[in-house]
């Protein structure tokens, strides 16, 4: 385990010092192709390594928007579940250069970013020989090129670099760098097959490199055979306090709030302050409001109006003025408009020109008087919903934008819902849907869920029931299914896994998300089904085909004139005879669990409908109608 003072040296040394440090402990573990390539051209990196030691060193928060506060003396430690096993950061850092390949999974505002460049800082600090490169994966969304690599290469050399593409490559494939790679979720939906497929590709080809990922929490990784998943923990009573102790806040309000955390606030509400941002945003709260409320996107209201009514949460009693002079329930309506319209774009990081646009777009619609400019200044300033990163602006945390996208949706307009929650749907890790459905659940329901639930019941009851079952679902959800055989040293794996691209595929899986009361797929039976088709495989495939390595993908698609599953391609060596013919398939616990969820589409509607009638019958019992 490293030193528990991470960050020590920094602290007390400016970058120029610490890059010379740096560069000899690089340099001295010469003896291979990029070290002696660096050995005169280590400034190449040096301009990186400035901008990325200014960015994970300081940070903006709700709290301190106007300058920004060192991450070290805002840093809490978290834990982390990777099996059955709990880590602390010490103890995952010290791990990387044995698992090479980790996934750091979270909910929003859960510490994901701030652990990624404090990782950054620990490995500036002691590289090992190694040189960290931290990368903010949304900034993918606006280039043109989708090779990660040649982005990342752009990234840490400038036009004049005498480093050659080359020779970084060289680097990938000794392991001379590690790619530190935040926040995975951010990236644009079309954009997030092809770069899923890069960096599993990255970690299988260069198995000497070090890829650390962070993402919201996403089943996609569980295909990840090479990648260790560590989910960040919901922080503990003693943290929270600890984290309250280190905001720059009002110091008695800081007291009181820690008092009533001791006391009973976290016992009541261990969901909103187990996670920091909610926790900071409760620290907010706690002077304006005497009850706390139980749903989250009551509680995100209570923080904006009080970022509005006070818009300085570093004084008591400061209150800064409002450029437009909007009240506070038509700057909201102009707010969400704006974060439905970003967020549907997915426009996570923007421009001042791209903001004032679509500002100005949003004012349109009410026939607004307030200027766009003004609009910023206090999006900015005022309220602290945007700030100013690098060029351009991001949101102070996306959960604000996924709040107001949903309250947009609710409250302000329901013109092109159904469209609207069709294309989010297709984002299952984001929570506007959920924070709609605990908005306006019967809008929901009736609006978008309902219609669209009955037609797929009807596409699901008109399948074959028998073997050609699995075939044709797989046709109605655009499946593609893989056989994989990992035997990479970490994790082995052997079994069926899938993507699914159509409208019913996210239509499933976000009923599921809702009502997952009606789909009894617990860990438990799908464990079970695993170990069946791992079995399965072993007696199906021949023994050389399951001994090859690192992996082998044995990709299928349904056929709809043939009936069957054809094969489509094979990743990684080829040994023994490929079969010709899979209805074996309809055997797997695969297929039982297909035929549970498609089960499960009638099932909600039932419950849906029943408690809908229920509703109806009991209003008109209420006012004497028949």
């Amino acid at each position: 385990m490293p030193e528990p003072a991470i960050g020590s040296a920094i602290a007390s040394k400016v970058f120029s010092d610490l890059f010379s440090t740096f560069a000899k402990n690089i340099l001295s573990g010469a003896g291979n192709q990029i070290y002696s390539a660096l050995t005169n051209k280590s400034a190449t990196f040096q301009a990186h390594l400035e901008t990325t030691f200014e960015r994970c060193t300081k940070i903006k928060t709700l709290l301190n928007r106007d300058e920004p506060a060192e991450l070290l003396d805002l840093y809490v430690n978290l834990k982390f579940r990777c099996g059955d096993k709990v880590f602390d950061d010490y103890d995952v850092i010290a791990d990387i250069p044995k698992r090479k390949t980790i996934v750091i999974s979270g909910s929003g505002g859960g510490g994901k970013t701030m652990f990624m460049k404090y990782l950054w800082i620990a490995l500036f600090e002691n590289p090992r020989g190694k040189i960290p490169v931290f990368v903010e994966l949304r900034r993918l969304n606006e280039v043109t090129t989708d090779k990660l690599d040649l982005y990342i290469y752009h990234s840490i050399v400038d036009s004049q670099a005498i480093l050659s593409k080359a020779e970084f490559d060289a680097g990938m494939r000794g392991g001379q760098f590690v790619l530190i790679l935040d926040g995975f979720d951010e990236i644009l939906s079309e954009k997030k097959t092809s770069l899923e497929k890069q960096i599993l590709s990255l970690a299988y080809n260069n198995s000497d490199l070090t890829i650390i990922i962070s993402s919201r929490d996403d089943d996609r990784f569980l295909a990840w055979q090479a990648f260790s998943v560590f989910h960040v923990l919901p922080f503990e009573k003693k943290r929270v306090i600890e984290l309250v102790q280190k905001l720059r806040y009002d110091k008695t309000l800081a007291k009181k709030f820690i008092e009533r955390i001791k006391k009973d606030l976290y016992d009541k509400h261990r969901s909103f302050l187990s996670n920091p941002l909610l926790a900071t945003m409760m620290l907010l709260t706690f002077d304006q409001f005497a009850d706390i409320p139980e749903k989250v996107h009551l509680f995100y209201e209570q923080a904006f109006d009080t970022l509005f009514a006070k818009h300085d949460a570093t004084k008591e009693a400061y209150k800064r003025k409002m450029y437009t002079g909007l009240s506070i329930d038509v700057f909201k309506s102009y707010l969400s408009y704006f974060c439905l319209a970003t967020y549907y774009d997915e426009k996570f990081e923007l421009s001042e020109s791209e903001i004032l646009s679509y500002l100005a777009k949003c004012l349109k619609i009410e026939n607004g008087s307030a200027k766009p400019v003004d609009f910023l200044q206090d999006l900015v300033e005022s309220v602290c919903t945007l700030q100013k990163d690098g060029l351009n602006f991001v949101f102070t945390h996306r959960s604000f934008q996924e709040f107001f996208a949903a309250y947009c949706l609710a409250h302000v307009t329901h013109k092109h819902f159904d469209d609207i929650i069709m294309k989010i749907a297709r984002r299952p890790t984001d929570k506007v849907i959920m924070m709609l459905y605990d908005m306006k659940k019967e809008l929901l329901e009736d609006e978008f869920l309902l219609p669209r639930l009955r037609a797929l019941r009807q596409e699901i009851e008109n399948l074959p029931a028998d073997k050609r079952f699995l075939v044709h679902y797989s046709l109605l959800l655009k499946s593609k299914l893989s056989i994989l055989v990992d035997n990479h040293p970490s994790q082995k794996f052997l079994g069926i896994t899938h993507s699914r691209e159509s409208d019913a595929a996210y239509l499933i899986e976000l009923t599921e998300n809702l009502y997952p009361q009606y789909f009894p797929l617990g860990d438990v039976r799908i464990n079970r089904y695993k170990r069946r088709d791992a079995k399965l495989l072993r007696a199906t495939l021949p023994g050389e085909m399951l001994r090859v390595k690192p992996r082998l993908e044995i990709n299928l698609i349904p056929d709809a004139t043939s009936g069957r599953f054809l094969l489509e391609a094979v990743e990684g060596k080829q040994e023994g005879k490929m079969p010709t013919d899979f209805e074996w398939l309809s055997e797997s616990g695969y297929e039982d669990y297909c035929r549970i969820e498609a089960g499960g589409i009638s099932t909600v509607l039932k419950g849906i409908e029943l408690h809908q009638e229920h509703k109806e019958k009991a209003f008109d019992t209420l006012l004497g109608i028949k």
